[in-house]
């Protein structure tokens, strides 16, 4: 397995970001959506709502950045996603337990099912089938947007995942 890199110098984030067409402002936007989402949660809600207002807000403000790039939206695989056709990238949010931390990998607060092992897997091959024809995509990229909200601390990442094993996202790229 490849090791996971994890970039956090200013510079470089701001750079890898131009792929996708974002900056980390707008990512911090998402993630503010999603706390205050689970902080709308009152007391007569359901005990899983802090958690659904947090899967449906961070969906809902990842895609109205994205798509003001030109990106759109993704349902394919019953899997809530935002696409870009010229990168072949999809990009789906996902709550975590943990993210940009050097020393654990995030954990979906709810397992991975088989549909998101099988289109991981199929994005993550190869793009070229012979080097001295034009590359063809395959299959999606898939990357995830974590954000972990533990107390008062908030963390989010941009992963782009090499497997999912045990419903569990092994992050590499």
């Amino acid at each position: 397995m490849q090791q996971t890199k994890i970039i956090d110098a200013s510079l470089e984030v701001d750079d890898r970001l131009k792929l996708f067409g974002v900056t980390k402002a707008e990512l911090f936007q998402i993630a503010h959506k999603v706390v205050m989402a689970r902080n709308d949660v009152v007391s007569i809600d359901p005990v899983t709502a802090s958690g659904l207002f947090a899967y449906i807000y961070g969906t809902r403000a990842l895609r109205a950045i994205f798509m003001r790039k030109g990106w759109e939206i993704d349902r394919s695989e019953n899997i809530e996603a935002i696409y870009n056709k010229d990168s072949g990238i999809k990009i789906i949010y996902q709550s975590a337990d943990s993210a940009s931390n050097h020393y654990r990998v995030p954990r979906a607060i709810s397992d991975k099912g088989a549909e998101s092992e099988r289109i991981v897997a199929s994005g993550q091959l190869d793009l070229f089938k012979d080097p001295n024809k034009k590359p063809t995509l395959i299959a999606p990229k898939v990357w995830y947007f974590y954000v972990a909200v533990n107390g008062s601390d908030v963390c989010a990442e941009l992963s782009c995942p090499g497997s999912i094993e045990n419903w569990s996202v092994q992050r590499f790229c």
